[in-house]
């Protein structure tokens, strides 16, 4: 290990400032290299430039930072951001999706541009450039959102003096409409996927609103069947060939149901069945390993949510019904119930939104037509 003018041992990052006989003032340090490691010069007009220079070397070298701001380049700072900013933020899920826009979009685009001189029209460039190649304004916006959250951590680390991506327009975002749901149809989808070993799945997801990867966390502990309660905790979601049990979207989706009685009886039945595949698999049944799952495969294995969703699309198919997304299930929820008559923060809560106003935005296209069904009921009722 080095020594000081002292004598004394130095650590990596730890340094000294002297003057040259030329007057030029000097701070030097030590940085891993290898097995090993290596000195580093700084250089100043005067003492108190060098010892500033000196401090924002160890600042960076204390938190695996680049030491040379004006060398680094955009594909090594989003790496850096990714490994040490994101990776204990965000669910496995998100983070995948990040590592994959990272490596497919940003890196082959932007990547050898360095981090001091990317320009609000470099990023401008890379929007229309992927628009042209065919994304989705949505896709596109999502990426831009990334991109300024990566560069907002490097101004806050004085690696850039502004954020460019903050003066970059967004392509518009064409907002998902939301079909409304009628009793009827609800009770259709409910005929179609009756016969369906995973029937209770879908009641559930329509009956209550939710998502598919809440349906799939669940587990019998959740389920209290002498009060009809449900609790949503958790999440399962395959992420690459590995079942992650994670945390909800938000807090307010960690919530407390309260189930109709229908759909009591309906887990109770499903509950007996599933107890019967788990008799019938004998020493083969897995369902142990995963802490009691609510829905599984016959031998209880976790379910896969794209398998899901397509055993759900050939349901409506062979009904001859129209094709939906499993997600679509949680918004028939929402407009059956808004055309009972359910005030909207009953519904918030019920769907596990983080705020009223996600909620109303979501359901606004819907609002219309349950009024104008709702004339029509009037009508009906009073002038027959």
């Amino acid at each position: 290990m080095a020594r000081n003018s002292r004598g004394r041992k130095q650590s990596n990052g730890a340094g000294s400032v002297y003057r040259r006989a030329d007057g030029r003032w000097v701070g030097q340090f030590f940085v891993p290299a290898g097995q090993g490691r290596k000195r580093k010069y700084l250089y100043g007009r005067s003492e108190k430039q060098v010892r500033e220079l000196l401090r924002e070397q160890q600042f960076r070298l204390s938190r695996n930072l680049p030491l040379d701001n004006e060398r680094l380049k955009i594909g090594e700072w989003l790496g850096h951001w990714l490994r040490e900013t994101v990776a204990d933020s965000v669910r496995p899920k998100t983070y995948r999706a990040y590592e994959a826009m990272i490596r497919l979009h940003f890196k082959p685009a932007l990547g050898s541009v360095r981090l001091a001189k990317l320009t609000a029209q470099d990023i401008e460039r890379y929007r229309n450039a992927r628009l042209a190649d065919g994304l989705a304004p949505k896709t596109v916006r999502n990426q831009l959102t990334v991109l300024r959250q990566a560069l907002d951590v490097a101004v806050s680390r004085d690696l850039i003096a502004r954020n460019p991506a903050t003066l970059v327009k967004q392509p518009p975002a064409k907002q998902y409409e939301v079909t409304a749901l009628t009793l009827e149809d609800a009770k259709r989808l409910l005929v179609a996927t009756a016969s369906d070993r995973l029937s209770p799945l879908y009641a559930l997801a329509l009956g209550m609103g939710l998502r598919q990867s809440e349906c799939l966390g669940l587990r019998w502990s959740d389920f209290d069947a002498t009060q009809g309660i449900l609790s949503v905790a958790r999440t399962l979601q395959r992420i690459g060939s590995e079942f992650v049990i994670g945390e909800t979207k938000t807090k307010r989706s960690r919530r407390t149901l309260f189930l109709p009685v229908r759909l009591v009886e309906t887990l109770e039945r499903w509950r007996v069945r599933q107890l019967e595949e788990r008799l019938e698999s004998g020493g083969d049944w897995q369902g142990g390993i995963w802490g009691d799952l609510m829905f599984t495969t016959p031998q209880g294995e976790p379910l896969i949510g794209y398998n899901v969703t397509r055993r759900f699309q050939t349901l409506l198919k062979a009904a001859g019904l129209q094709r939906m997304r499993f997600h679509d299930l949680r918004h028939g929820a929402a407009t059956v119930l808004l055309a009972l008559g359910v005030d909207m923060r009953t519904i918030m809560e019920t769907l596990g939104h983080s705020q009223i106003h996600v909620t109303m935005n979501t359901y606004a296209s819907v609002v219309p037509q349950l009024k104008r069904d709702a004339a029509e009921r009037m009508d009906s009722a009073l002038w027959g």
